[in-house]
């Protein structure tokens, strides 16, 4: 089941959560007062913060959930179309009105009740036939432009919008009943997210925490600051449309929301980033198994064939792009790097190796393989 946010009191929504989260304000505010004539904190100190950010965190996602539980509705996956709008709506209610007032006079097969329902139906079923290829038109030139452009994601996201895979996996490890899969995938993940040995996690473990006595950075946390507008900011750039995560948050409980959320978060970031600890529920996250192989059919899968992608919390996500935008300076890659870089992919490094090639081939130079490098002769 999936909220459909365009058919959902998005106003009675955003009203409800400026409501329900007011009185978050005061507290946070008193909390931050404290905390601001405070260097280091004992043991009590800090179980009594990781209670309150844990409290405050739970408050934001419990008025979040039921807004949306009481505001907006949920239905399954594609049982909307696409292309329905408001006219629609209503023609296709004043077709049910017309049938009703035809059933109730007895049926007639002539007269102005007559006519007026076989009018009312043929309006409706026109529309429905003229929006169905106005889609399929719209859709058809996207995927066009898109060809022409030579963007490829852009062209399969738009074709996966529209034509879902039918290549669905319904057999792992010979097992075709879900609770026995779930429970396959269970020990798989665990296994692999888990240490091999104990002694060796605990060695690892007492020489970092060495290194880090003596460690030296750059001043990074006194330089840190989140206010209102860049929590706002990265709220607003969220992608919609993406999995609710394990709260059963979205992008959208945050953007539709009343603007004191922003306001809440804020005050709530400055606590972890002064105090060093974050919520208990920015540690719990949901795995999806994603088939690495397009062929779920003819092949026998395993749970080897499955790659594991976490969902994680959203307000977690919120916090690591404010994060991420004090320390974008401090995190440079090589410019050889294509992976894991934004605006970049597989595309560009093609495309960089075939002009390599070229440049080459065009010398009169070929290119010898040898084991654990390339080299140009």
């Amino acid at each position: 089941m999936q909220l459909c946010w365009d058919r959902g009191d998005k106003l009675s929504f955003y009203e409800y959560t400026g409501h329900h989260l007011h009185h978050l304000l005061a507290a946070l505010d008193s909390r931050c007062a404290s905390l601001s004539h405070e260097c280091c904190f004992d043991s009590l100190q800090q179980s009594d913060l990781q209670e309150f950010i844990d409290h405050v965190y739970s408050q934001i996602t419990s008025v979040l959930v039921n807004a949306s539980d009481t505001y907006v509705p949920r239905h399954q996956k594609n049982f909307l179309k696409f292309w329905w709008n408001e006219e629609l709506d209503v023609l296709k209610e004043a077709s049910v009105e017309s049938n009703k007032l035809w059933r109730a006079a007895g049926k007639p097969c002539q007269g102005p009740i007559f006519d007026k329902r076989q009018s009312c139906r043929a309006q409706y079923r026109r529309r429905i036939r003229e929006c169905e290829r106005m889609s399929t038109e719209s859709y058809t030139n996207d995927l066009h432009q898109a060809l022409l452009t030579k963007k490829g994601p852009t062209f399969w996201k738009c074709w996966q919008s529209k034509f879902e895979s039918v290549n669905k996996c319904v057999q792992v490890e010979g097992s075709v009943d879900a609770n026995i899969i779930v429970e396959k995938f269970y020990k798989h993940f665990s296994k692999s997210y888990s240490y091999n040995s104990m002694q060796r996690a605990e060695s690892l473990k007492e020489e970092y925490t060495k290194l880090r006595e003596s460690y030296c950075g750059f001043p990074l946390v006194s330089g840190i600051d989140f206010d209102t507008e860049m929590v706002s900011k990265v709220i607003a750039e969220l992608k919609s449309g993406k999995a609710a995560d394990a709260a059963g948050l979205t992008a959208e409980h945050l953007q539709y929301s009343h603007p004191m959320l922003s306001v809440i978060l804020t005050k709530l970031f400055r606590i972890i980033l002064v105090s060093g600890l974050i919520p208990s529920g920015f540690k719990h996250s949901y795995i999806v198994p994603t088939p690495k192989i397009k062929d779920c059919r003819t092949k026998a899968m395993s749970c080897d064939d499955f790659r594991g992608i976490a969902i994680s919390p959203i307000l977690s996500k919120v916090f690591e792009h404010c994060l991420l935008t004090y320390l974008q300076s401090y995190v440079v890659s090589n410019d050889n790097q294509f992976g894991f870089r934004k605006g970049l992919g597989s595309s560009h490094a093609i495309y960089t190796v075939c002009n390599i090639v070229d440049q080459f081939t065009a010398r009169g130079s070929t290119m010898k393989y040898e084991p654990l490098c390339y080299r140009f002769n």
